[in-house]
């Protein structure tokens, strides 16, 4: 029998602190053992749980998410920002080309499109 393989993405928190991305939900990290790292959802009354073992491989996930539902627009504009952060890291380009020029390149959704700021704002 085999076993289906599941992908988790994983994203970047202002603060350096990294978030998973599951099933168009946001976790963060709640414990981290060395060889399993609990994730809970990032809504506060949610109590969703992933299981990763310590190469971040999935493991298990546990709970519902019977409070909210999932949020895709916020996952793209996670996505978004990290290229945008990688970008300005690796060119000398000024950061208001870069911002403009992935967000000309982003397939973001029009709900996307309204949330992200000007580059001024960002």
């Amino acid at each position: 029998m085999a076993t289906a393989q599941i992908l988790l993405e994983f994203g970047i928190k202002t603060k350096g602190k990294r978030l998973l991305l599951f099933d168009g939900h946001v976790y963060t990290l709640n414990k981290d053992r060395r060889k399993v790292k609990y994730w809970r959802c990032q809504e506060s009354s949610c109590s969703a749980f992933v299981h990763t073992d310590g190469k971040d491989n999935y493991k298990a996930h546990s709970g519902t998410h019977d409070g909210h539902l999932p949020s895709p627009e916020r996952i793209e504009l996670l996505t978004f920002k990290r290229k945008v952060k990688e970008r300005i890291i690796k060119k000398t380009t000024p950061i208001g080309h870069i911002y403009e020029q992935e967000l000309a390149a982003s397939k973001l959704s029009q709900t996307s499109l309204a949330l992200v700021p000007d580059a001024k704002d960002a």
